[in-house]
């Protein structure tokens, strides 16, 4: 989300002293306030409004980074590491609430197929899916949509949620995390799937 100041601060931005969050862990009371507080709602861009909208997709496990719409490739420099903007960490307590959507209700967008020993880093290991591991893709998806990860495409073995889109797995299957933003010119992840996005449907069979 973009905004006229560089993200969310403990009290105004035109007040002496007033310190950019640069992480928040989790949409609190306080914070609310402190977006509020923070000047009126024009001069901020909305500031109440925006962190309101970050609580909700962390209830709903996703990651928001509030950034200055002023400031050239904000969101390159954030991707790249630099300490730019605020981010809103998702909630972790809706983790196991969304693999049981996952497990449960979800239905795959597409397949990514993948070898052995990525298979056996997901189910016995807990790891997360990278491109190295992946050898084809079917079907189309977006990032976010609900994704089947299978050796056997007629067995999936685990769903998650797709960090990438389905053209872009393709580009960048077998690759190492480090290729990924050569092939594609960016990098969202190091992962395709995430392990917290995750979940194993059939542990036990091969």
């Amino acid at each position: 989300m973009l905004t006229d100041v560089e993200g969310l601060f403990d009290r105004s931005p035109s007040e002496a002293g007033a310190a950019l969050l640069h992480d928040v862990p989790r949409v609190t009371a306080e914070i609310e306030r402190m977006a509020g507080g923070a000047g009126n709602e024009r001069s901020v861009g909305g500031m109440t409004t925006k962190v309101k909208a970050a609580r909700r997709l962390a209830a709903q496990g996703v990651t928001t980074a509030l950034l200055s719409g002023r400031r050239p490739r904000a969101l390159h420099a954030l991707l790249a590491g630099e300490r730019v903007g605020t981010v809103f960490a998702r909630d972790a307590e809706r983790l196991p609430a969304r693999k049981g959507w996952l497990a449960a209700a979800a239905r795959g967008k597409g397949v990514i197929l993948v070898d052995a020993g990525a298979r056996r880093a997901l189910v016995e290991s807990g790891r997360s899916l990278l491109p190295s591991g992946v050898r084809a893709v079917q079907g189309t998806f977006k990032v976010g949509d609900p994704v089947d990860i299978a050796v056997d495409p007629a067995r999936p073995f685990a769903r998650g949620l797709a960090g990438y889109g389905a053209e872009e797995v393709r580009r960048i299957a077998g690759l190492k995390t480090s290729e990924i933003e050569r092939a594609l010119g960016y990098k969202y992840l190091d992962e395709i799937v995430h392990r917290d996005d995750l979940v194993v449907l059939e542990p036990g069979r091969e």
